[in-house]
């Protein structure tokens, strides 16, 4: 959600989100939530399951969902100590005007093979082409980032921000951390 002052992100689920500020500065907006990073992983085993081929029960590649668990929540925990948790990260990102670039929403295709930085320069590259489509500027960064776009859904929503444009890009794919950050 955007307001004239704040960007908050509420994320349980398989996305990485990112904001690009002047100078394509990447602030990301979103924390991966990978089965094997220790905290998720202690979680994961003290609610009853495991942890395979760095996936939960080797099936989900996240460890924070909003939807995608299998059902098998233990009842005496609570929902933040379940084997997936379904308690959102929540980031406040303050705006300025003066900064705003664009905000990237991606499932972990295109994550999986570049940082925040290198998405941030790779759309911003794209925009100083010209390239003002959006079905078109994820297209490129599909390809750009041997990103396999056979197995991704895209959506596209558009919108502007003051004089900059801010566009969602959505790969269907895997990620997301439990933090509230504010700046």
């Amino acid at each position: 959600m955007t307001t004239p002052m704040w960007i908050v992100c509420a994320n349980a689920g398989d996305l990485h989100v990112v904001y690009s500020r002047s100078s394509h500065r990447a602030d990301p907006l979103s924390y991966d939530h990978k089965p094997n990073d220790e905290d998720e992983e202690r979680r994961i085993r003290e609610a009853g399951g495991y942890v395979s081929g760095g996936r939960v029960e080797g099936d989900l590649a996240n460890a924070v969902s909003g939807g995608d668990g299998d059902g098998d929540d233990v009842p005496m925990l609570r929902p933040s100590e379940q084997k997936i948790s379904p308690i959102p990260d929540i980031i406040i990102q303050n705006r300025d005007p003066d900064e705003d670039e664009f905000i990237v929403i991606a499932c972990d295709g295109i994550w999986d093979v570049q940082t925040n930085q290198e998405c941030v320069k790779m759309v911003a590259d794209i925009f100083a082409e010209g390239e003002r489509d959006l079905g078109l500027v994820c297209e490129e960064m599909s390809c750009r980032s041997d990103c396999p776009t056979s197995s991704l859904n895209m959506r596209v929503l558009q919108r502007e921000i003051g004089s900059s444009l801010f566009f969602i890009l959505r790969l269907q794919t895997f990620s997301s951390r439990k933090y509230t950050h504010l700046h």
